[in-house]
């Protein structure tokens, strides 16, 4: 997994989203707290048959990549 992802607080429950996407940085501002613990998770942790933070990655990469479609 390439760690291109920067999760940062912004306001109460709230934290912006920095990526890029085809070279292009993107940001979104999310509250979907499962996906942000799971990212912000130990490396190697499993829940299932997924790691946590593989999980959380694809998750808020998606969300950011579909806010950002015009």
């Amino acid at each position: 997994m390439k760690n291109d992802l920067t999760v940062r607080p912004s306001g109460h429950g709230h934290y912006k989203v920095i990526t890029t996407h085809y070279g292009k940085e993107i940001t979104c501002i999310t509250n979907n707290m499962p996906a942000i613990d799971d990212f912000k998770s130990e490396d190697g942790e499993k829940d299932g048959r997924e790691l946590r933070q593989l999980r959380g990655y694809r998750s808020l990469k998606s969300e950011c990549i579909r806010k950002n479609k015009k």
